[in-house]
This record gives C-alpha cells, sequence and structure tokens, in this order.
C-alpha cells in the first residue's frame, strides 16, 4: 500500500491534506444531497409484474434442468420495459455473459461515445440505453 504515497495524501494525524480536502463538492454539489443521486428525493415506485408470472413448474423434483438466471433475465426483462425512465440496470461484469441478455430485447446498453467498425455488429449500444456495464477492473478495484 505504500506505492499510493499515503504520505502525500493524509497529514500525520490521518486527515486528507488541505488541497486535496478543497476540491471536494459542497452543498447540492455532493452527491447525497444531488437530487438526481438521492433516491430518497426522486423516488417513485417502480411497475413490477408479478413474479409468481415468471415461476417454472417441474414436474418431478430433479427432473429437468433449467436456467434460473434465464427464468430471472425474462422477470428483469420486464421490470425494465415497464421503468424505462426510472430505472438502469447497472453491473460489474458482462450483462450477456451473466445470461441476462434478454434485457437486449427492450433497451441497449448506454454509450455516447463514437462508434467504431467492429460496433456496427450490433453490439446493444445506444446513446439512451438504460444498461450500464462496468467491466475495468481497475476502475472496480478503485485503483
Amino acid at each position: 500500500m505504500r506505492g499510493y504515497e499515503p504520505d502525500k495524501l493524509f497529514t500525520k494525524d490521518g486527515k486528507l491534506v488541505p488541497e486535496l480536502a478543497e476540491l471536494a463538492p459542497e452543498g447540492k454539489r455532493r452527491m447525497s444531497a444531488n437530487p438526481v443521486t438521492n433516491g430518497g428525493v426522486l423516488h417513485q415506485d417502480l411497475h413490477m409484474p408479478n413474479f409468481k408470472d415468471f415461476a417454472h413448474s417441474l414436474k418431478k423434483p430433479g427432473g429437468e434442468m433449467v436456467q434460473s438466471m434465464l427464468l430471472f433475465a425474462d422477470f428483469l426483462k420486464h421490470i425494465v420495459a415497464n421503468n424505462m425512465h426510472s430505472f438502469r440496470l447497472f453491473g460489474p461484469d458482462e450483462t450477456q455473459s451473466n445470461k441476462l441478455d434478454k434485457v437486449y430485447e427492450v433497451t441497449k446498453k448506454v454509450w455516447v461515445a463514437e462508434y467504431l467498425d467492429y460496433d456496427k455488429d450490433g453490439g446493444n449500444l445506444d446513446p439512451f440505453g438504460r444498461v450500464m456495464e462496468i467491466l475495468s477492473e481497475h476502475v472496480c478495484e478503485g485503483a
């Protein structure tokens, strides 16, 4: 951890050095006070489908193989479809590799950068998408 040079970031008594502390936003610019990020201020109930409608009936225990993530993906697709302006799907991994790609039937991944030639295959990219993926290990580790 010494490689992060904590002596340059914190005082001897463990407080953030003043020049870094000054960078923190104040008032409504703080994430916890911003009405866009504070769910308690702009909270609204989700329009939820009845989860029982997505149940899978088994004829006998252990009689068949059913992938629970595929069942959940169908349920999640309907949650997204019913809440296109109030719900986003966030994930630290690929939505498709986690078998949740049914949501791409109703929305795509939010994408505001340029499109490259290899994005033309579909890629599930859209500036108005409701799926947000973070695929960068260094971001997920906080480095």
